[in-house]
């Protein structure tokens, strides 16, 4: 059997990810889709609906679809929802089937960033699908990104231009019937009577995208970050609208440079939904405004995952590096 998997924080599932899973069921003439919610998704925030509501309104969603189902397998497994352990609980589950990976091209390109990338590859088939403003990669395209070209399927198909942040943020906003034409109607019948992303979601920012991006980069300048960087992701991706990248010389800078920018969003009414590997040594730390991803690595870290070349970045904000004794000296307050 032809097995296709859908993977997705699904918070809220909309019609965007349905109209995605049936295309990839048509165009890769697939027996099934599996949907599969993230339990917990390594490289984003927590979802704000918790894993219950997220995988019950994955149900009603797609409760008339014969050929789409909803898997728990992440939500099952304690931990992060690492796509690779994913594909090894399904294999070893469904030990005959042909496994296809449904990824639209942001994600797609991004895969040498994954946990065992390369073992993904050899796991499943990629089935890519077009995304709203997104032009569909070429053959050098794939090659470039470490993507077989013989193991992998581009589905032409548009899909609808929808974000979850967008929908999350009108329900926050009291905004419920711009959100509801957004959602199947059963989905929106759940989060109306289970108050789902209503009362905790984060204030309405003060600023504009850009703006904050612009703030976040002038915090990090302020901590003597190198090579502060704004990446805009329109027509790239749906999981933000820009990107801010920089980096520092020591975990403890990178530890000061984020704890800036979070208190500078703090002073215009701007929260993260999450910021992770504050509290670890780990070469690398990631703060989600939801609208503004801002990534603080290391030099090797950010070597290593090359984002500026992934997503062709556009405008840059530069300052010349100062010594190491003059940035440690100015770093750390």
């Amino acid at each position: 059997m032809r097995v296709g998997v859908l993977g997705g924080t699904f918070d809220p599932v909309h019609r965007g990810h349905v109209a995605l899973a049936r295309a990839a069921l048509k165009c890769a003439r697939l027996d099934l889709v599996l949907v599969v919610p993230a339990g917990e998704p390594p490289h984003r925030g927590q979802p704000k609906a918790s894993a219950d509501d997220r995988l019950e309104m994955c149900r009603l969603a797609l409760a008339g679809e014969k050929r789409i189902e909803v898997s728990d397998i992440e939500l099952r497994r304690p931990g992060a929802s690492y796509t690779v352990d994913t594909l090894r609980g399904l294999q070893a589950e469904r030990p005959g089937d042909e496994l296809h990976l449904i990824l639209g091209w942001d994600a797609a390109r991004d895969l040498r960033s994954w946990k065992d990338w390369a073992e993904v590859l050899r796991r499943a088939r990629l089935v890519i699908v077009d995304r709203p403003g997104l032009p569909g990669p070429k053959l050098e395209d794939l090659r470039e990104s470490g993507i077989n070209p013989s193991r992998t399927l581009i589905c032409r198909q548009s899909t609808p231009d929808i974000r979850a942040s967008d929908i999350r943020g009108r329900l926050a906003r009291r905004q419920e019937e711009p959100a509801a034409d957004r959602l199947e109607p059963p989905v929106a019948a759940y989060i109306r009577e289970n108050h789902l992303y209503g009362g905790d979601m984060p204030e309405s920012p003060e600023l504009p995208s850009r703006q904050l991006a612009e703030l976040l980069v002038s915090a990090a300048e302020s901590k003597q970050a190198w090579d502060p960087m704004i990446i805009d992701l329109a027509g790239k991706t749906t999981m933000a609208d820009y990107m801010v990248i920089c980096d520092g010389e020591t975990d403890r800078q990178l530890r000061a440079i984020a704890e800036e920018m979070i208190d500078q969003a703090r002073e215009k009414r701007i929260r993260p939904l999450s910021a992770s590997g504050l509290d670890a040594a780990a070469g690398w730390i990631l703060l989600d405004f939801d609208s503004v991803l801002a990534h603080v690595f290391l030099p090797g870290e950010r070597s290593y995952y090359d984002l500026e070349t992934l997503w062709q970045a556009g405008s840059r904000h530069r300052r010349q590096r100062k010594t190491a004794l003059e940035d440690e000296d100015n770093a750390i307050v």
